[in-house]
Protein backbone atom coordinates (compact mmCIF):
# COMPACT_ATOMS: atom_id res chain seq x y z
CA UNK A 1 0.00 0.00 0.00
CA UNK A 2 3.13 2.22 1.34
CA UNK A 3 4.24 1.43 -2.80
CA UNK A 4 1.14 2.73 -4.05
CA UNK A 5 1.24 6.14 -2.45
CA UNK A 6 4.98 6.62 -2.71
CA UNK A 7 4.93 8.41 -5.89
CA UNK A 8 2.12 10.78 -4.99
CA UNK A 9 4.38 11.99 -1.63
CA UNK A 10 7.06 13.93 -4.16
CA UNK A 11 4.01 16.03 -5.48
CA UNK A 12 2.45 16.17 -1.79
CA UNK A 13 5.59 17.90 -0.55
CA UNK A 14 6.06 19.76 -3.61
CA UNK A 15 2.59 21.43 -3.54
CA UNK A 16 3.61 21.95 0.72
CA UNK A 17 6.55 23.40 -0.24
CA UNK A 18 5.14 25.68 -3.39
CA UNK A 19 2.01 26.99 -1.11
CA UNK A 20 5.17 27.67 1.53
CA UNK A 21 7.29 29.99 -1.01
CA UNK A 22 3.96 31.55 -2.25
CA UNK A 23 2.53 31.93 1.26
CA UNK A 24 5.62 33.51 3.20
CA UNK A 25 6.47 36.63 1.15
CA UNK A 26 2.89 37.29 0.65
CA UNK A 27 1.70 37.20 4.37
CA UNK A 28 3.19 40.87 4.97
CA UNK A 29 1.46 42.35 2.31
CA UNK A 30 -2.10 40.52 3.13
CA UNK A 31 -1.69 41.76 6.86
CA UNK A 32 -0.97 45.23 5.53
CA UNK A 33 -3.94 44.88 3.41
CA UNK A 34 -6.08 44.18 6.48
CA UNK A 35 -5.41 46.89 8.37
CA UNK A 36 -5.31 49.22 5.60
CA UNK A 37 -9.40 47.78 4.87
CA UNK A 38 -9.88 48.36 8.50
CA UNK A 39 -8.54 52.10 8.61
CA UNK A 40 -10.79 52.68 5.28
CA UNK A 41 -13.82 51.41 7.28
CA UNK A 42 -13.12 53.64 9.88
CA UNK A 43 -12.88 56.53 7.44
CA UNK A 44 -15.88 55.60 6.14
CA UNK A 45 -17.39 55.66 9.26
CA UNK A 46 -16.39 58.88 10.62
CA UNK A 47 -17.17 60.88 6.94
CA UNK A 48 -20.41 58.82 6.70
CA UNK A 49 -20.65 60.14 10.65
CA UNK A 50 -19.92 63.78 9.60
CA UNK A 51 -22.40 63.77 6.76
CA UNK A 52 -25.43 62.76 9.17
CA UNK A 53 -24.36 65.12 11.68
CA UNK A 54 -24.58 67.91 8.98
CA UNK A 55 -27.88 66.72 8.41
CA UNK A 56 -29.18 66.02 11.73
CA UNK A 57 -27.99 69.45 12.24
CA UNK A 58 -30.05 70.62 9.29
CA UNK A 59 -33.31 69.45 10.13
CA UNK A 60 -32.92 69.87 14.05
CA UNK A 61 -31.87 73.67 12.61
CA UNK A 62 -34.86 74.02 10.50
CA UNK A 63 -37.60 72.56 13.05
CA UNK A 64 -35.97 74.99 15.79
CA UNK A 65 -36.80 77.79 13.61
CA UNK A 66 -40.02 76.81 12.58
CA UNK A 67 -41.01 76.47 16.53
CA UNK A 68 -39.47 79.99 17.00
CA UNK A 69 -41.12 81.81 14.96
CA UNK A 70 -44.45 79.97 15.78
CA UNK A 71 -43.68 81.46 19.50
CA UNK A 72 -42.73 84.96 18.38
CA UNK A 73 -45.89 84.92 16.20
CA UNK A 74 -47.68 84.35 19.50
CA UNK A 75 -45.77 86.79 21.58
CA UNK A 76 -47.03 89.30 19.11
CA UNK A 77 -50.31 88.35 18.90
CA UNK A 78 -50.35 88.36 23.29
CA UNK A 79 -48.56 91.53 23.30
CA UNK A 80 -51.03 93.25 20.80
CA UNK A 81 -53.66 91.71 22.77
CA UNK A 82 -51.82 93.05 25.73
CA UNK A 83 -51.85 96.72 24.59
CA UNK A 84 -55.62 96.62 23.17
CA UNK A 85 -56.55 95.36 26.63
CA UNK A 86 -54.36 98.26 28.82
CA UNK A 87 -56.07 100.78 26.07
CA UNK A 88 -59.57 99.41 27.67
CA UNK A 89 -58.78 99.30 31.00
CA UNK A 90 -57.42 103.67 30.60
CA UNK A 91 -60.36 104.30 28.80
CA UNK A 92 -62.93 103.06 31.18
CA UNK A 93 -60.27 104.90 33.97
CA UNK A 94 -60.38 107.51 32.44
CA UNK A 95 -64.64 107.17 32.03
CA UNK A 96 -64.98 106.74 35.69
CA UNK A 97 -62.57 109.46 36.64
CA UNK A 98 -64.76 111.93 34.56
CA UNK A 99 -67.97 110.66 36.41
CA UNK A 100 -66.41 110.62 39.50
CA UNK A 101 -65.95 114.39 39.13
CA UNK A 102 -69.18 114.59 37.48
CA UNK A 103 -70.43 113.23 40.52
CA UNK A 104 -69.26 113.62 43.55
Amino acid sequence: MFQSLQPYFNELASALIGMFVIWWPNRKKQKIDNHQAIVDLYQDTLTDLKTRYEEKYQDLKSTFDLKLNAFSNKIDGLQQSLDEWKKKYFNLKKDFDNYKKEHP
